[in-house]
């Protein structure tokens, strides 16, 4: 067989190599959801018409767990031949294991406030400090103080594949998950806000100490060599109410994991390396 159709693990797509014979000068590679008839098939979808290309990627109008077949015929300078077939059946087969770490500072940071207020370490006249994902500013309807937890970059900046970081998992039908890490930097502000600039260091204090408190569990988590540095700025353009912020950016590194998911026979082939 001169063409292969292999379903990639992202879902509604395919790959597709062909290999013409010796003599072919020119080749019309064709999709249908029944057999092509011939080169020249009205209902079918033409992936190429090419004398060049031997490694496509279809994926416009593909339909998980819907069949193709494929054929291509090959032009001589006289007449076609062919077709060669092939049939795939588009899946998604991908696997995941991350943590989200705003969700997880946001978690953490809300339970460590509610410590603080509890205990009297921390004291506010409105008894509560929200712990928010995006800053509200002085319209009505915020409350202040909040702390501010809010995604400011992430960077990958290394990958890694196979045993040598992660072996395969069985995943008991049949099929395994072969893993590949990235690791990537993140960098995250975690800040007080308040109208009332002596507020502004005991959020600052707080913020300091929920996140040393916190040390063990951002490890566990996955949060490797994890830093907070701390400053303060102004917001004084606010009508009626400038603000006083105590800055803090927490960074970090982070592996994320996917995995493509294939028999365990084709596991057993995949190299395994690290870049």
């Amino acid at each position: 067989m001169s063409i292969v159709a292999s379903p990639l693990a992202c879902g509604s797509a395919v790959r597709l190599i062909v290999s013409p014979p010796a003599g072919a000068r020119y080749w019309r590679l064709l999709r249908g959801t029944v057999a092509p008839s011939g080169p020249d098939d009205l209902a079918a979808t033409v992936l190429a018409s090419c004398s060049t290309v031997t490694d496509r990627l279809d994926w416009q109008g593909l339909t998980d767990g819907t069949p193709y077949s494929y054929a291509v015929y090959y032009w001589n300078g006289a007449e076609w031949s062919g077709p060669d077939t092939a049939q795939a059946t588009p899946a998604q087969a991908m696997d995941f294991d991350t943590v989200e770490p705003v969700a997880a500072l946001l978690e953490r940071f809300r339970k460590g406030v509610a410590a603080e207020l509890s205990s009297g370490r921390m004291k506010v006249p409105s008894g509560e400090i929200k712990v928010v994902s995006s800053p509200l500013m002085a319209d009505g309807r915020a409350t202040w103080p909040m702390v501010v937890i809010h995604l400011n970059s992430s960077t990958p900046f290394a990958q890694f594949v196979g045993d040598v970081v992660r072996s395969p998992s069985d995943n008991g039908d049949g099929t395994v998950s072969v893993w590949q890490g990235q690791i990537y930097d993140y960098n995250i502000t975690v800040s007080g806000w308040s109208p009332n600039e002596v507020e502004r260091l005991s959020l600052r204090k707080m913020l300091w100490r929920i996140f040393e408190a916190n040390r063990l569990l951002f490890a566990d988590l996955g949060f490797e060599n994890a830093t907070l540095s701390q400053r303060d700025s102004e917001d004084l353009e606010q009508k009626n109410c400038p603000l006083f912020i105590s800055e803090g950016v927490i960074s970090f590194q982070m592996m994320h994991w996917t995995a493509e998911i294939v028999p365990k026979l084709q596991a057993q082939s995949i190299t395994v390396k690290q870049n």
